[in-house]
């Protein structure tokens, strides 16, 4: 009888960096890994809570309430772009990324990581260069929240437009390694800022077929699934065992690259994507999370067609809170400076009325509780009087 995690093997596309980096592991494979260690490490007496996963790699561990950055380490084009060696054999390189939760439902937005120019088969790019715009970062957190994720990758070869690596240029200008985000009419969004490209060239990108497409669940805390360990994964587009046997014996991940025994680094046909997972903390990518979930939020709406109508809900609670934010540092303002006013003479009592009457002006227009200061009652009730007959300085 086939066990449930050789069929997982039958479908795998993401296999992990294991043991220091001397071998490629489906999840499976760490798991009788796990197994075995656990079982000699009691047969010798030794601790059952010692980690068998153990590995000498400078990454921290990964898990729920830690933080998680997931970025591009290495991408090898292998035999794309399929072009005609008459035709230049050459040509421009987008890849894409999206990471979603299995928990939701809402779909998350498509965020462009790298922009090249002029990319031939068996290219290796590790980073943006002089020819290319981009990031590798394709998700963080700083206090992972959901179980599991699903990673989308993609590799789209195509002739683009230079308005487009213009727009990504003067969008990327902004983003301190946040990636950026497209909405489904052309809309860069990035940190702070969002840019609009020709309709053209936004109907290029969602049209163009991929070379290279994965879609990867990467469980960190997933019952009846092995945790997703620390360190570098790499991802193909098919099942590497029946596309090439062999070739996970053959081949290692050395210092983010794909290598052979002989430390050759990878020259053959078959594309990939390395990545890796790590929990150290970033605070330079603090604005990814509000990034992505802008884009998402006007995806809803940018991408309407004549006729098409979608619920409000969601841009309506946003804004509610950013009204009642505003007005809540209003209120804040003006408690600072009636914290400065300690003076009794009649130009100090008439300055704190004013300041008074401008805080209970500002508190009304705060719906949220959550947002009103401690002290301010309830939206809509009126202020509580105090033991000598006046009301609170609200």
């Amino acid at each position: 009888m086939t066990s449930l995690p050789f069929q997982r093997d039958q479908l795998a596309m993401i296999y992990y960096a294991f043991k220091n980096g001397r071998g490629i592991y489906t999840e499976s494979d760490i798991f009788e890994a796990a197994s075995r260690e656990a079982a000699q490490l009691r047969a010798a007496g030794s601790s059952s809570d010692e980690s068998p996963e153990a590995v000498q790699v400078p990454f921290k561990e990964i898990g729920i309430g830690l933080p998680l950055t997931i970025s591009i380490r290495e991408v090898y084009t292998g035999e794309h772009p399929a072009v005609p060696w008459w035709m230049g054999a050459r040509k421009d390189m987008l890849v894409t990324s999206a990471v979603k939760s299995v928990a939701t439902y809402a779909a998350k937005p498509m965020a462009l990581n790298f922009l090249t120019r002029g990319v031939s088969p068996k290219t290796r790019m590790r980073s943006s260069d002089a020819a290319s715009v981009g990031t590798p970062i394709l998700f963080y957190s700083p206090a992972l929240t959901e179980r599991s994720l699903t990673l989308d990758l993609s590799m789209v070869f195509d002739a683009f437009p230079e308005e487009l690596f213009q727009g990504m240029s003067n969008a990327f200008n902004a983003t301190a390694g946040v990636p950026i985000f497209l909405t489904s009419s052309a809309y860069l969004i990035a940190a702070g800022s969002i840019v609009k490209i020709a309709g053209r060239i936004g109907e290029s990108l969602f049209d163009g077929k991929p070379a290279f497409e994965a879609s990867e669940p990467i469980h960190i805390d997933w019952p009846g699934e092995v945790p997703a360990p620390p360190g570098f994964a790499l991802i193909t587009p098919r099942d590497i065992d029946r596309q090439s046997p062999g070739f996970r014996r053959k081949h290692s991940i050395k210092d983010g690259t794909l290598v052979d025994h002989q430390g050759r680094q990878y020259a053959g046909e078959i594309p990939y994507i390395i990545i890796s997972l790590d929990g150290k903390s970033d605070d330079a990518l603090a604005g990814f999370t509000p990034t992505a979930a802008s884009a998402a939020i006007l995806s809803r709406f940018f991408g309407l067609r004549d006729g098409q109508s979608r619920p409000l809900d969601t841009l309506v609670d946003a804004l509610k809170v950013y009204n009642d934010l505003h007005f809540r540092q209003e209120v804040d303002r003006i408690d600072e400076e009636l914290g400065q006013i300690r003076g009794s003479s009649d130009a100090d009592k008439k300055r704190r009325e004013e300041l008074q009457g401008r805080r209970r002006t500002f508190l009304k227009n705060i719906s949220s509780k959550e947002l009103r200061p401690p002290d301010a009652p309830a939206a809509g009730d009126p202020p509580a009087p105090t033991s000598g007959g006046t009301t609170p300085s609200q």
